[in-house]
């Protein structure tokens, strides 16, 4: 009995060993078998001012059996807000006023330390602008003016030449220089100079031009040219000289008309003869030349009334015409000669002809002038 039962506990070891073993080795083989599982979970929301991202990451299991037992879980989150918010407002008023360019005039002085007149000529010279001679208050003067600011002025001379009125002037190799006029009722042909405005002497007192006024003399070409003026009769020869004492006729008749009382320039490497009074026809036409001796006619009707005793200067690249016969009080100017645009139709209330007008320190000026009667002037204005 005794045996019976120890060989069924033998038997029972062994069963157990057998199944033990056959239990394991079947867990070995499916634990082949078993995959690492991983799950990934993304989310994207995204509107117009925003953006988030969610990303997770979890279960990495690994499991073997047979001694050890091996478990890893990873958890990762990520979570980025990003949030833009613009708003650009702009807003531009711009208001655009335009000043016509010799529109508006400032008066630098209501009157002179000279007496009222017209017929005179002005010039610059020396860093200065200078008044000479002319008509004052009905008498012919022989007197120097001279200012460096428009408004206080200095006489440097006076009755050191023959009074005169409706002369030629300028300024030409470091002197000033005065030519014919109207003298003692009759038509000067004497030239003088000065280098100071104090002392003048006479270059010569029988200028070949003859017997002249109200004709216009410029520098042009490093010459000194006297143009047209009345004489008898009025004329249209073109005159030139380097010193005064000698003259050269350019041309005996140029193409324009005799006339006196015009105005001449220098522009654009030309002169220019602009209106003027043909006898006793008064005129508006415009000549060039870069010679002297071929003149070419611009128009024959420029674009301001026709006109004798203005001004004109050149100023800022530009022709400009003054005031003049008829009661004129306007301003025009041109940077061809053929088309004219109105500046202003009266610098102040007052008319003026037989005035001076300049360019000095980047501002043009208009000195004196008068009326065609009694009334004459010596306020100074200027504009830029």
């Amino acid at each position: 009995m005794k045996n019976w039962f120890f060989l069924f506990g033998v038997w029972i070891f062994i069963g157990i060993l057998i199944f033990g073993f056959g239990i394991s080795v079947l867990i070995a083989g499916c634990g082949e078998k078993i995959a690492t599982t991983t799950t990934t979970t993304t989310i994207s929301t995204a509107t117009t001012t925003s953006s988030t991202t969610v990303s997770t990451s979890t279960t990495s299991t690994s499991t073997s059996t047979s001694t050890s037992t091996s478990t890893s879980t990873s958890t990762s989150t990520s979570t980025s807000t990003s949030t833009s918010t613009s708003t650009s407002t702009t807003t531009t008023t711009s208001t655009t006023t335009t000043t016509l360019q010799g529109s508006l005039w400032t008066q630098a002085t209501a009157s002179a330390d000279f007496t009222s007149r017209e017929g005179h000529s002005a010039l610059v010279f020396s860093n200065k602008m200078w008044v000479l001679c002319g008509t004052a208050n009905g008498s012919l003067v022989s007197d120097v003016w001279n200012s460096s600011d428009g408004t206080t002025w200095t006489q440097s001379a006076t009755d050191v030449f023959p009074a005169r009125s409706s002369f030629g002037a300028v300024s030409f190799e470091g002197k000033m220089w005065v030519s014919g006029g109207y003298n003692a009722g009759s038509y000067a042909k004497n030239v003088w100079s000065s280098s100071d405005g104090i002392t003048w002497t006479q270059a010569t007192a029988e200028a070949a031009f003859g017997n002249r006024g109200l004709h216009s003399m410029i520098v042009f070409n490093n010459k000194m040219w006297v143009i047209g003026g009345y004489g008898t009769p009025a004329k249209n020869d073109v005159w030139y000289s380097t010193d005064g004492i000698t003259w050269t006729q350019a041309t005996a008749n140029a193409a324009f008309t005799g006339r006196g009382a015009h105005a001449s320039v220098v522009f654009n490497s030309k002169m220019w003869v602009i209106g003027g009074n043909t006898t006793g026809v008064t005129t508006n036409d415009v000549w060039s030349s870069d010679d002297g001796i071929t003149w070419t006619s611009v128009t024959s009707r420029a674009g301001f009334s026709a006109r004798y005793g203005h001004t004109a200067v050149t100023f800022d690249s530009k022709m400009w015409v003054i005031g003049g016969s008829g009661n004129k009080k306007d301003v025009w100017y041109s940077s061809d000669g053929l088309t004219w645009t109105e500046a202003t139709s009266a610098i102040n209330s007052d008319v003026r002809q037989f005035l001076g007008a300049v360019d000095f320190n980047s501002k043009l000026w208009v000195i004196g002038g008068g009326s065609g009667g009694a009334d004459y002037k010596n306020d100074v204005w200027w504009t830029q």
